[in-house]
């Protein structure tokens, strides 16, 4: 119905002659779609970090929004996520309308190999590995939401698994609420329909109060509707200590003392807020890895290559995340 008024004047006798009636099932007919769906369920995306698995996964037929506030890195955990998910077999698809297609292969490179700016005959032979894992929409602006939703499509088509979206504010829905909410919502059939996991990046409202963007958000920090939050199944929040960050900085960069800085402390907290289909809502700390760009779960471990074979390889030590 479109609005309040063809809601007050529904027919009821009408509509109910109308209702199809395979859309109402007894549970009996359901059994073997819920064992399946039981399937789905266990088979999801292992997120990379150890703390998380067993705990949250992309699950087939989901939709999970990822946020942030600016220039938290929420490219670079979703770079990470997509890394991992190749590694693991899944095929990707990625549209990252900030960034050229070149910038997002940079990253992938140096998240995989362990280095940062790695050999030319590595990002060669990184992306031949690649080349039936990762698909990248090549292109550097905003598009119409019609065409997000293709595109959507044309990669689910194109067998891609894991479906990595960055972000909504270059979507051309955000200056309408409702429009907004119905972008998403479609989104989320995209994915039921196909049966793929579509992570879409979206940016937090600007902070307020005197702790400002030192607050970690919420799930109802989100730029637009205090609706958004309703219609994903799973959503992370991301959140980079920047006083933390600027400290470490001065001190392990730059070698300057100082007593308010402490080693052990967490560069950055991801947040599991929501989550439709599991348990587990809760946050684990992360820190910046010194030898690439990414994030670990514990302070001061180099990262391991993950991804290309072994003989790949570019920096040494074998430490899981």
């Amino acid at each position: 119905m479109s609005s309040m008024d063809d809601f007050r004047d529904i027919d009821i006798q009408a509509e109910l002659a109308d209702m199809e009636a395979p859309d109402m099932r007894p549970a009996g007919e359901l059994a073997e779609r819920t064992i399946a769906r039981r399937s789905d369920m266990d088979a999801g995306i292992e997120l990379p970090w150890p703390k998380l698995q067993g705990h949250v996964a992309l699950r087939k037929g989901e939709l999970v929004l990822l946020g942030g506030y600016t220039g938290h890195f929420k490219t670079t955990i979703t770079s990470m996520i997509g890394s991992h998910a190749m590694r693991q077999g899944h095929k990707i698809g990625v549209c990252s309308l900030e960034l050229k297609a070149e910038d997002i292969i940079e990253q992938f490179v140096e998240i995989c190999a362990t280095a940062s700016r790695p050999p030319e005959n590595y990002v060669t032979r990184w992306c031949n590995w690649a080349d039936d894992k990762l698909t990248i929409y090549d292109r550097l602006d905003a598009i119409r939401p019609h065409d997000a939703i293709r595109m959507a499509i044309k990669f689910a088509q194109l067998g891609c698994e894991l479906i990595i979206l960055d972000c909504l504010m270059m979507m051309g829905v955000c200056d309408d609420l409702e429009r907004e909410r119905e972008f998403v919502q479609t989104v989320k059939r995209v994915a039921v329909r196909f049966g793929v996991t579509i992570l879409l990046v979206h940016h937090m409202k600007k902070p307020q109060g005197e702790a400002g963007e030192h607050a970690s958000p919420g799930k109802y920090s989100f730029n637009g509707s205090a609706n958004l939050s309703n219609t994903p199944d799973t959503i992370l929040v991301v959140f980079h200590d920047k006083r933390q960050a600027a400290l470490r900085g001065k001190v392990e960069d730059m070698g300057v003392e100082d007593e308010n800085y402490d080693s052990t402390k967490r560069d950055m907290l991801l947040s599991c807020v929501k989550q439709r289909n599991g348990r587990y809502e809760s946050a684990i700390a992360l820190w910046q890895a010194a030898n690439c760009r990414a994030f670990v779960a514990r302070a001061g471990r180099k990262i391991a290559p993950f991804g290309p074979p072994a003989d790949l390889k570019v920096v040494g030590d074998d430490i899981p995340f």
